[in-house]
């Protein structure tokens, strides 16, 4: 049977494909479909597994794609709509792809299981440690101690470039990890870095963690009967921070710092609980921050007249100083997202792309992919920040989807997320699966649409780099923050300009990282 008639909550009657129509290529006992990413064997990688789940879709001419990864039916969908779906039907407490591995070693070495790596009811009690997090004025009585550190951070290079003779910074990410470290060491100051030993030392333990997880992620689940290498590296480097941190906040004055203040106040969390939020927060901070800091510089390297523009507003009152600079770090987060998607357990029966999805069922939407689709985006593989500002004119838009969008996710209004109001559902609607495997800057066409082009009416759930709901990232103001700050500065000290002008792509570290080293020549201004 082709289809079938369905009455799904908050829609009408519509038909649908059956679950078992949605196309699934041959899969292996035991592994699934694990078999295609595999090196040598498989005919994907998992480095890009974003693009190589779309790749995998224009092969077969398909809308979405159903897989079987560590043990788990997964349904693959590249629709902003199938994304909105998602999120209406993720349920009271969201069920995300976990990191068992992580939730495994922590509970066996009597730790709390923290945010991150929960799920359900457990999950909706820790959340309430990072929810302050998502408060504008705790975030701003941060503010002068970030700037200090940004302008520390850019004195340090400009020192650096004296010295120079080639005047470049080499290994951006790197340098915009020192610079995130330090920030975050203001909100959560639970690790010394006072110094460049402390510092390092913190760097490479986060790296290998963040590497080990990774690998975790991507291995069968055998970690109860056999401690695989990755699971040896994860127990390390969790435990190295585990330790230094609950041995230090038995030391310090919590009622001291902001944040702590107020997690430690909290009468529903244990002090485990505390202390791995306090950790988890910390660790949270680093990475990801700095991958975009690192690949807004290296858009803005490409072009003067963005890095000219973005000097020029910041003499304008407040809040115009930085809007430019925030649509600059939007745009890098639609090109070069740092998350590789999301991904719900469904609570609920669900259309996805006209295929009836049964409740339980894993939907993953791939947000770099959507980010990139020239059929939510105009120039959709250009760098065009201008695209997300709101022009106070009359004049034809560019955008390219005809919905309304009056219900779009509060993504910029740094409100409590487990308040905002989703969105009605709507039919889904079909879009190209035209896609490229990495973004191309055309520094010729931003530059010749910096002034004009009006902000784009995008769909709203074409770009979520912070995801949506009660699970999405409690660090966007603080991230936004430190970037806004780091951006200012090294952009009133420095010209920016390109070692190279080859394609940058992206690849899986648990977060997406740049493929490779960035190098960028800083000019004094």
């Amino acid at each position: 049977m082709n289809s079938l008639p369905v009455r799904l909550k908050h829609t009408s009657n519509v038909t649908a494909k059956s679950f078992d129509k949605i196309f699934s290529p041959k899969a292996w006992p035991i592994i699934g479909h694990g078999h295609l990413f595999i090196p040598k064997i498989g005919k994907y990688s998992a480095d890009i597994f974003s693009d190589e789940i779309h790749r995998m879709m224009k092969e077969h001419g398909v809308p979405i794609i159903k897989l079987i990864l560590n043990g788990q039916t997964m349904v693959f969908t590249i629709s902003a709509e199938d994304t909105r779906t998602m999120y209406q039907n993720e349920g009271k407490h969201p069920l995300r792809n976990s990191m068992e591995a992580l939730d495994m070693l922590r509970r066996k070495n009597g730790q709390s299981v923290g945010v991150i790596a929960s799920n359900g009811v457990t999950w909706h009690k820790m959340r309430a440690g990072v929810n302050p997090l998502l408060k504008k004025p705790l975030v701003t009585a941060y503010y002068d101690k970030h700037k200090h550190i940004a302008q520390h951070h850019i004195r340090r290079i400009a020192e650096e470039m004296q010295k120079s003779k080639d005047q470049v910074v080499h290994d951006v990410t790197t340098q915009c990890m020192r610079f995130t470290l330090d920030a975050i060491s203001v909100i959560s100051p639970v690790l010394s870095v006072s110094n460049e030993t402390e510092r390092q030392e913190a760097l490479a333990q986060n790296m290998n963690l963040m590497d080990a997880l990774y690998r975790t992620m991507g291995e069968p689940p055998i970690w109860g009967m056999i401690k695989t290498k990755a699971y040896r590296q994860l127990e390390l480097c969790n435990n190295y921070f585990y330790n230094k941190i609950s041995s230090n906040i038995k030391t310090m004055d919590v009622t001291r710092e902001p944040f702590l203040k107020i997690l430690f106040e909290l009468e529903t969390l244990s002090y485990q609980d505390k202390v791995i939020t306090a950790m988890d927060i910390f660790l949270g901070g680093i990475d990801a921050t700095a991958t975009t800091l690192a690949m807004t510089l290296h858009y803005l390297s490409l072009d003067r007249g963005l890095q000219d523009r973005i000097v020029s507003e910041l003499t304008s009152p407040p809040p115009d100083n930085t809007r430019f600079i925030k649509a600059c770090i939007r745009e890098t987060l639609r090109m070069s997202a740092t998350a590789g998607g999301n991904a719900r357990c469904m609570q609920n029966e669900v259309i996805i792309s006209g295929y009836l999805v049964p409740k339980g069922t894993w939907v993953l939407s791939l947000n770099p992919v959507i980010g990139t689709l020239d059929s939510y985006f105009d120039f959709a593989h250009q760098y065009r920040p201008q695209r997300w500002l709101r022009q106070h004119r009359t004049g034809e838009s560019t955008h390219k989807f005809s919905e309304s969008t009056h219900n779009k996710p509060q993504c910029d209004s740094g409100t409590n997320e487990s308040t905002h109001n989703k969105p009605q559902s709507t039919s889904p609607t079909k879009e190209s699966t035209q896609n490229k495997s990495q973004c191309v800057f055309d520094i010729k066409e931003s530059t010749q649409h910096t002034e004009s082009t009006p902000r784009q009416s995008a769909h709203p759930f074409a770009s979520l780099p912070f995801g949506f709901g009660p699970r999405m990232c409690p660090g966007k103001l603080v991230a936004e923050q430190e970037m806004v700050l780091y951006l200012t500065e090294i952009l009133q000290t420095f010209i920016l300009e390109p070692v190279d002008k080859e394609p940058l792509g992206m690849i899986f570290r648990t977060n997406r990282v740049p493929d490779r080293i960035i190098n960028i020549k800083c000019v004094r201004r």
